[in-house]
């Protein structure tokens, strides 16, 4: 993560861990399958993507919470079998990895990073004035993105 965003008011971090009924293969097929992130997750209200592979770009749209849309490219630098790592420019801005690893009795551990910053909106200044609730608003959608990929994995064979 870059010393600029770290020492900017309005970072919106994440250093989750989140456990999917799947093993690591599985999972790592679901989340290249970008054609159904948005059937997966409603808040994804615009997706431009043709996969999940080193130097693709995508298009996101996501509705917050504040409901407030933020559009922003994310670049993916790297796709490997157990670490996928981006870059994000738009209304947020910043960097992302997810790590992959066997968990116990074929499920997967996932471990979410992020350092994201919003930039040039409504979430932006919000964030500013009351960083906190940028934090909880960024939570919730990871919460509930976790919960409904699992929700998804569970269903989708």
């Amino acid at each position: 993560m870059t010393a600029s965003l770290r020492s900017a008011r309005t970072v919106v971090t994440t250093d989750r861990w989140f456990t999917f009924p799947a093993r690591p293969d599985v999972v790592r097929r679901a989340l290249g399958a970008t054609g159904s992130y948005r059937h997966w997750w409603p808040w994804l209200t615009k997706l431009d993507a043709d996969g999940l592979f080193a130097g693709a770009t995508w298009r996101c749209t996501v509705r917050s919470p504040l409901r407030t849309s933020l559009i922003f490219r994310l670049q993916i630098d790297r796709a490997d079998t157990d670490v996928v790592t981006a870059r994000l420019d738009g209304d947020l801005v910043g960097s992302a990895r997810i790590s992959l690893l066997n968990g116990a009795e074929h499920t997967t551990e996932l471990h979410l990073e992020a350092c994201l910053q919003p930039r040039g909106n409504a979430v932006a200044a919000l964030a500013r004035l009351v960083p906190t609730l940028a934090q909880r608003s960024h939570d919730r959608i990871v919460d509930t993105g976790a919960r409904q990929f699992a929700a998804a994995l569970r269903r989708e064979p």
